[in-house]
């Protein structure tokens, strides 16, 4: 299984794992994580929230947005990343800092951050 489709079986309500690999970045806004239900959980949080498109430009530095204000600052572990259609590996392939998100290459106008899921915010 892709870690696309893993995610899409996890995640209640939104989509599911049919929606791979024409998942429309629309259809996740917030929600619960369905497998944590926290009822076991200390310190966990089960929560996301979508946050504000990016539009990709020859740099590898974004700032993070919800509803057009500074986002919650997010770690690299707590984010989901999309970037075409590839679900980015957290310290690896980008890293939290501050407000910012920043790639581990520069992108291209080409490139597409389909959708910043950031956990627990």
């Amino acid at each position: 299984m892709t870690k696309a489709r893993d995610l899409a079986n996890i995640i209640s309500g939104g989509f599911t794992a049919d929606d791979i690999p024409n998942l429309d970045a629309s259809k996740i806004t917030t929600g619960v994580f369905g497998a944590l239900d926290g009822s076991n959980l200390t310190g966990i949080s089960t929560s996301f929230t979508k946050l504000d498109t990016i539009t990709a430009s020859a740099t590898d530095t974004y700032a993070l947005t919800k509803n057009s204000g500074t986002a919650v600052s997010p770690n690299a572990v707590n984010c989901v990343v999309s970037l075409n259609g590839v679900i980015q590996s957290p310290n690896d392939s980008f890293t939290i800092s501050g407000s910012n998100i920043v790639f581990s290459e520069n992108l291209t106008v080409d490139d597409s951050i389909d959708f910043i899921l950031a956990l627990g915010v």
